[in-house]
């Protein structure tokens, strides 16, 4: 204050006026009985109060100040206090210096104080105080061992959570160095970090071992240095960490020995960076040496077969757009020109845009398994074949034991239904003839002549069907048995066909059926038996009238050109068609129509027939070397082919099974 009196009166005012400004400070001055004279101070701190200062009782604004105060008054000496208050939810802090004066008007006494805002201070060292325990609750619940050292290595603090962590008793750490505590091996890693801590200010590690109860323990060291050119040494056991870094160690030496007797080594590519990176066996399979990779790209692209290279970049371009794995096999082309196939499966990793990142898989040599595969498909090849012609002379005998099987079951099948259906068909005209003679002798007295005539038209009819039964079996007889004889002439196969339409007239006209005669353009001339085709037309007619509705029509068309059989062997022919516009046939019974007394299930009863018409159609046809089936046409009638070869002495003298799917029209 002194000096401050010596300068001029401006100055002082500037002062001041500094001060009030600037300075987190209030002034005041009171009575003894409390009453506030004056006031001055920085604006902000005033306006801090929210309340008017000037002409009020400091007492009663500030109850907790009067004790302070007392001293001022009653012993004319000056003091110093701190006070807070709060105001609008926040409390302020001050320290206060107050020191009395006397009013020289009157001699009463008066007091300055004079308040100074810590409010900030305090709240920082509240902060502070604050973290330090948060920090000290973090430090006590840390497991590790904890020094503060000098530059010398003399231990100065010390702290551990867990005594059992403490190679010495805990007493005997202070005021001693780190370095008599620990056996003779490791005082030199300690001075030696304790030194370079000095030198270097920075941090340094240190791993070492011990043996703590018959068991090795290991630790980690860390020097820290202090501002204070003091150092912090925290120790940590590591014992878990060794123990599973050894075993990952482990792992990893078992999985390259693995890899190397699968032949098989990982790789890593960093897609950002375009980087590879492998497992020793791919310098095995890839026969290089890891010094001569240069530019790594190119060698992997060189190894790569050239016959598989675009393949492969384009299997890999379409993985990294679309897919999260990629499989693939390609070939290595040694330098010698070997060959190496490598089996290779990955996956994709893509960061949160999608984008690819990286790619990380196994490649597989499996060039042996490729050369056993082939090897063994040479021998399966070669297996097969011998089986082929085991199973060829196997198949052969099998399959005439089966055909002689099957046509002994059909003969004997056939027998018993020939049997049946003869009986059948013997039994009812003789059954018919039988009744209408009794029928007749009865009537003889009665002299009924109609009735009698009539009686012996139903004999007649009846004899001539039973006539017609047997000529038909015996015919068939004689085909099947080969004691038919044929006599073969040239002749017109579209006159035979007139004639026998000629002799069937009236039966056409009976039905009221038009008969649609094509007549063909070129010669149907061949060498046939005139007598047994004109039968096999009579009967196919009669067969398609017998389908036929009233007063509908039937196509007859001659046909020619090269047609198969069923054994492939391929003929030119002749022949003819007839088409009615009936029900047509069943799909599975285009073949059984041409059996002994077989008759389709659409035919209705007392439609006629004997059911042996096609069955000799069949057998004349084939005895001329030729064709004879039937099959449905798209306007839904049946339509049955006669085919007769135009060379027959050409043709082979097998029997030939007719089927509606050897022809091939022209």
């Amino acid at each position: 204050m002194a000096s401050i009196q010596t300068l001029p009166n401006l100055y002082e005012a500037e002062i001041l006026n500094g001060i009030y400004n600037y300075v987190p400070i209030i002034v005041i001055r009171i009575t003894k009985d409390g009453n506030i004279l004056e006031v001055q101070g920085t604006n902000r701190y005033l306006q801090a109060y929210g309340f008017e200062l000037q002409n009020q009782n400091f007492y009663k604004l500030f109850v907790n100040m009067c004790d302070d105060l007392y001293p001022v008054f009653e012993f004319n000496r000056h003091t110093k206090f701190k006070s807070k208050f709060e105001n609008k939810n926040q409390i302020f802090h001050w320290d206060n210096f107050a020191f009395p004066i006397s009013d020289t008007e009157n001699g009463e006494k008066q007091a300055i104080i004079i308040s100074i805002d810590i409010t900030d201070d305090v709240r920082s060292r509240e902060d502070l105080n604050e973290k330090n325990n948060e920090l000290k609750a973090i430090f006590d619940a840390i497991p590790d061992l904890y020094f503060r050292l000098d530059t010398k290595g003399l231990i100065l603090d010390y702290k551990s959570a867990i005594s059992s962590n403490m190679y010495v008793p805990s007493e005997a750490f202070l005021n001693s160095k780190i370095e008599t505590f620990l056996p003779a091996n490791l005082n030199k890693k300690i001075t030696k970090c304790i030194s370079e801590v000095n030198s270097k200010k920075k941090l340094v590690t240190m791993e070492y071992q011990l043996e703590l109860s018959n068991v090795i323990r290991y630790f980690e060291a860390r020097f820290f240095p202090l501002p204070n050119d003091q150092i912090t040494l925290i120790i940590r056991e590591i014992t878990d960490k060794v123990e599973i870094q050894d075993k990952i160690l482990e792992n990893e030496k078992m999985l390259l020995e693995t890899q190397k007797i699968a032949k098989v080594y990982s790789y890593f590519w960093d897609l950002q960076n375009d980087v590879f990176t492998f497992t020793d066996e791919f310098y095995t399979i890839a026969e290089i040496n890891e010094d001569e990779i240069i530019n790594q790209r190119e060698t992997l692209i060189n190894l790569v077969h050239p016959e598989d290279r675009n393949r492969v970049k384009e299997e890999i371009k379409i993985a990294l757009e679309k897919s999260v794995s990629i499989k693939l096999e390609f070939r290595f082309l040694m330098k010698d020109k070997r060959i190496k196939y490598i089996q290779s499966e990955g996956k994709i990793k893509r960061n949160s845009k999608g984008e690819p990142i990286q790619m990380l898989g196994l490649n597989q040599d499996i060039t042996l398994r490729k050369q056993n595969e082939l090897e063994l498909i040479t021998q399966k090849s070669e297996l097969q074949r011998l089986l082929n012609n085991i199973e060829g002379i196997v198949a052969s005998q099998t399959n005439e034991l089966r055909l002689e099987k099957e046509k002994a079951e059909k003969a004997n099948q056939a027998k018993s239904y020939f049997l049946a259906n003869v009986s059948h068909e013997l039994k009812t005209p003789i059954h018919a003839i039988m009744s209408f003679a009794e029928l007749g002798k009865e009537r003889l007295n009665k002299n009924e002549t109609n009735k009698i005539r009539e009686y012996f038209e139903f004999i007649l009819e009846s004899v001539e069907r039973l006539y017609k039964l047997m000529t038909n079996i015996l015919d068939l007889s004689k085909l099947e048995s080969g004691n038919e004889t044929f006599q073969f002439t040239n002749s017109s196969l579209c006159s035979v066909c007139k004639e026998v339409v000629g002799e069937m007239k009236a039966i056409f006209d009976q039905k009221g059926i038009i008969l649609d005669f094509k007549v063909p353009n070129f010669s149907t001339e061949l060498y046939f038996d005139k007598i047994k085709i004109a039968q096999v037309i009579r009967n196919i007619l009669a067969n398609s009238i017998r389908f036929s509705e009233s007063n509908s029509r039937i196509e007859l068309e001659f046909v020619k050109g090269n047609f198969h059989r069923s054994n492939m062997d391929a003929f030119d022919g002749i022949g003819f068609i007839v088409r009615d516009f009936g029900e047509g046939i069943l799909q599975d019974e285009a073949e059984l129509i041409f059996e002994m007394f077989r008759q389709g299930r659409k035919v209705k009863l007392g439609t006629g027939g004997t059911g042996l018409g096609l069955s000799i159609s069949r057998e004349i046809v084939n005895n001329h070397k030729g064709i004879i089936f039937a099959k449905n046409h798209i306007q839904g009638g049946a339509e049955f082919y006669i085919i007769l070869p135009i060379e027959p002495k050409s043709i082979s003298d097998s029997k030939l099974e007719p089927t509606y799917e050897n022809i091939l029209n022209d």
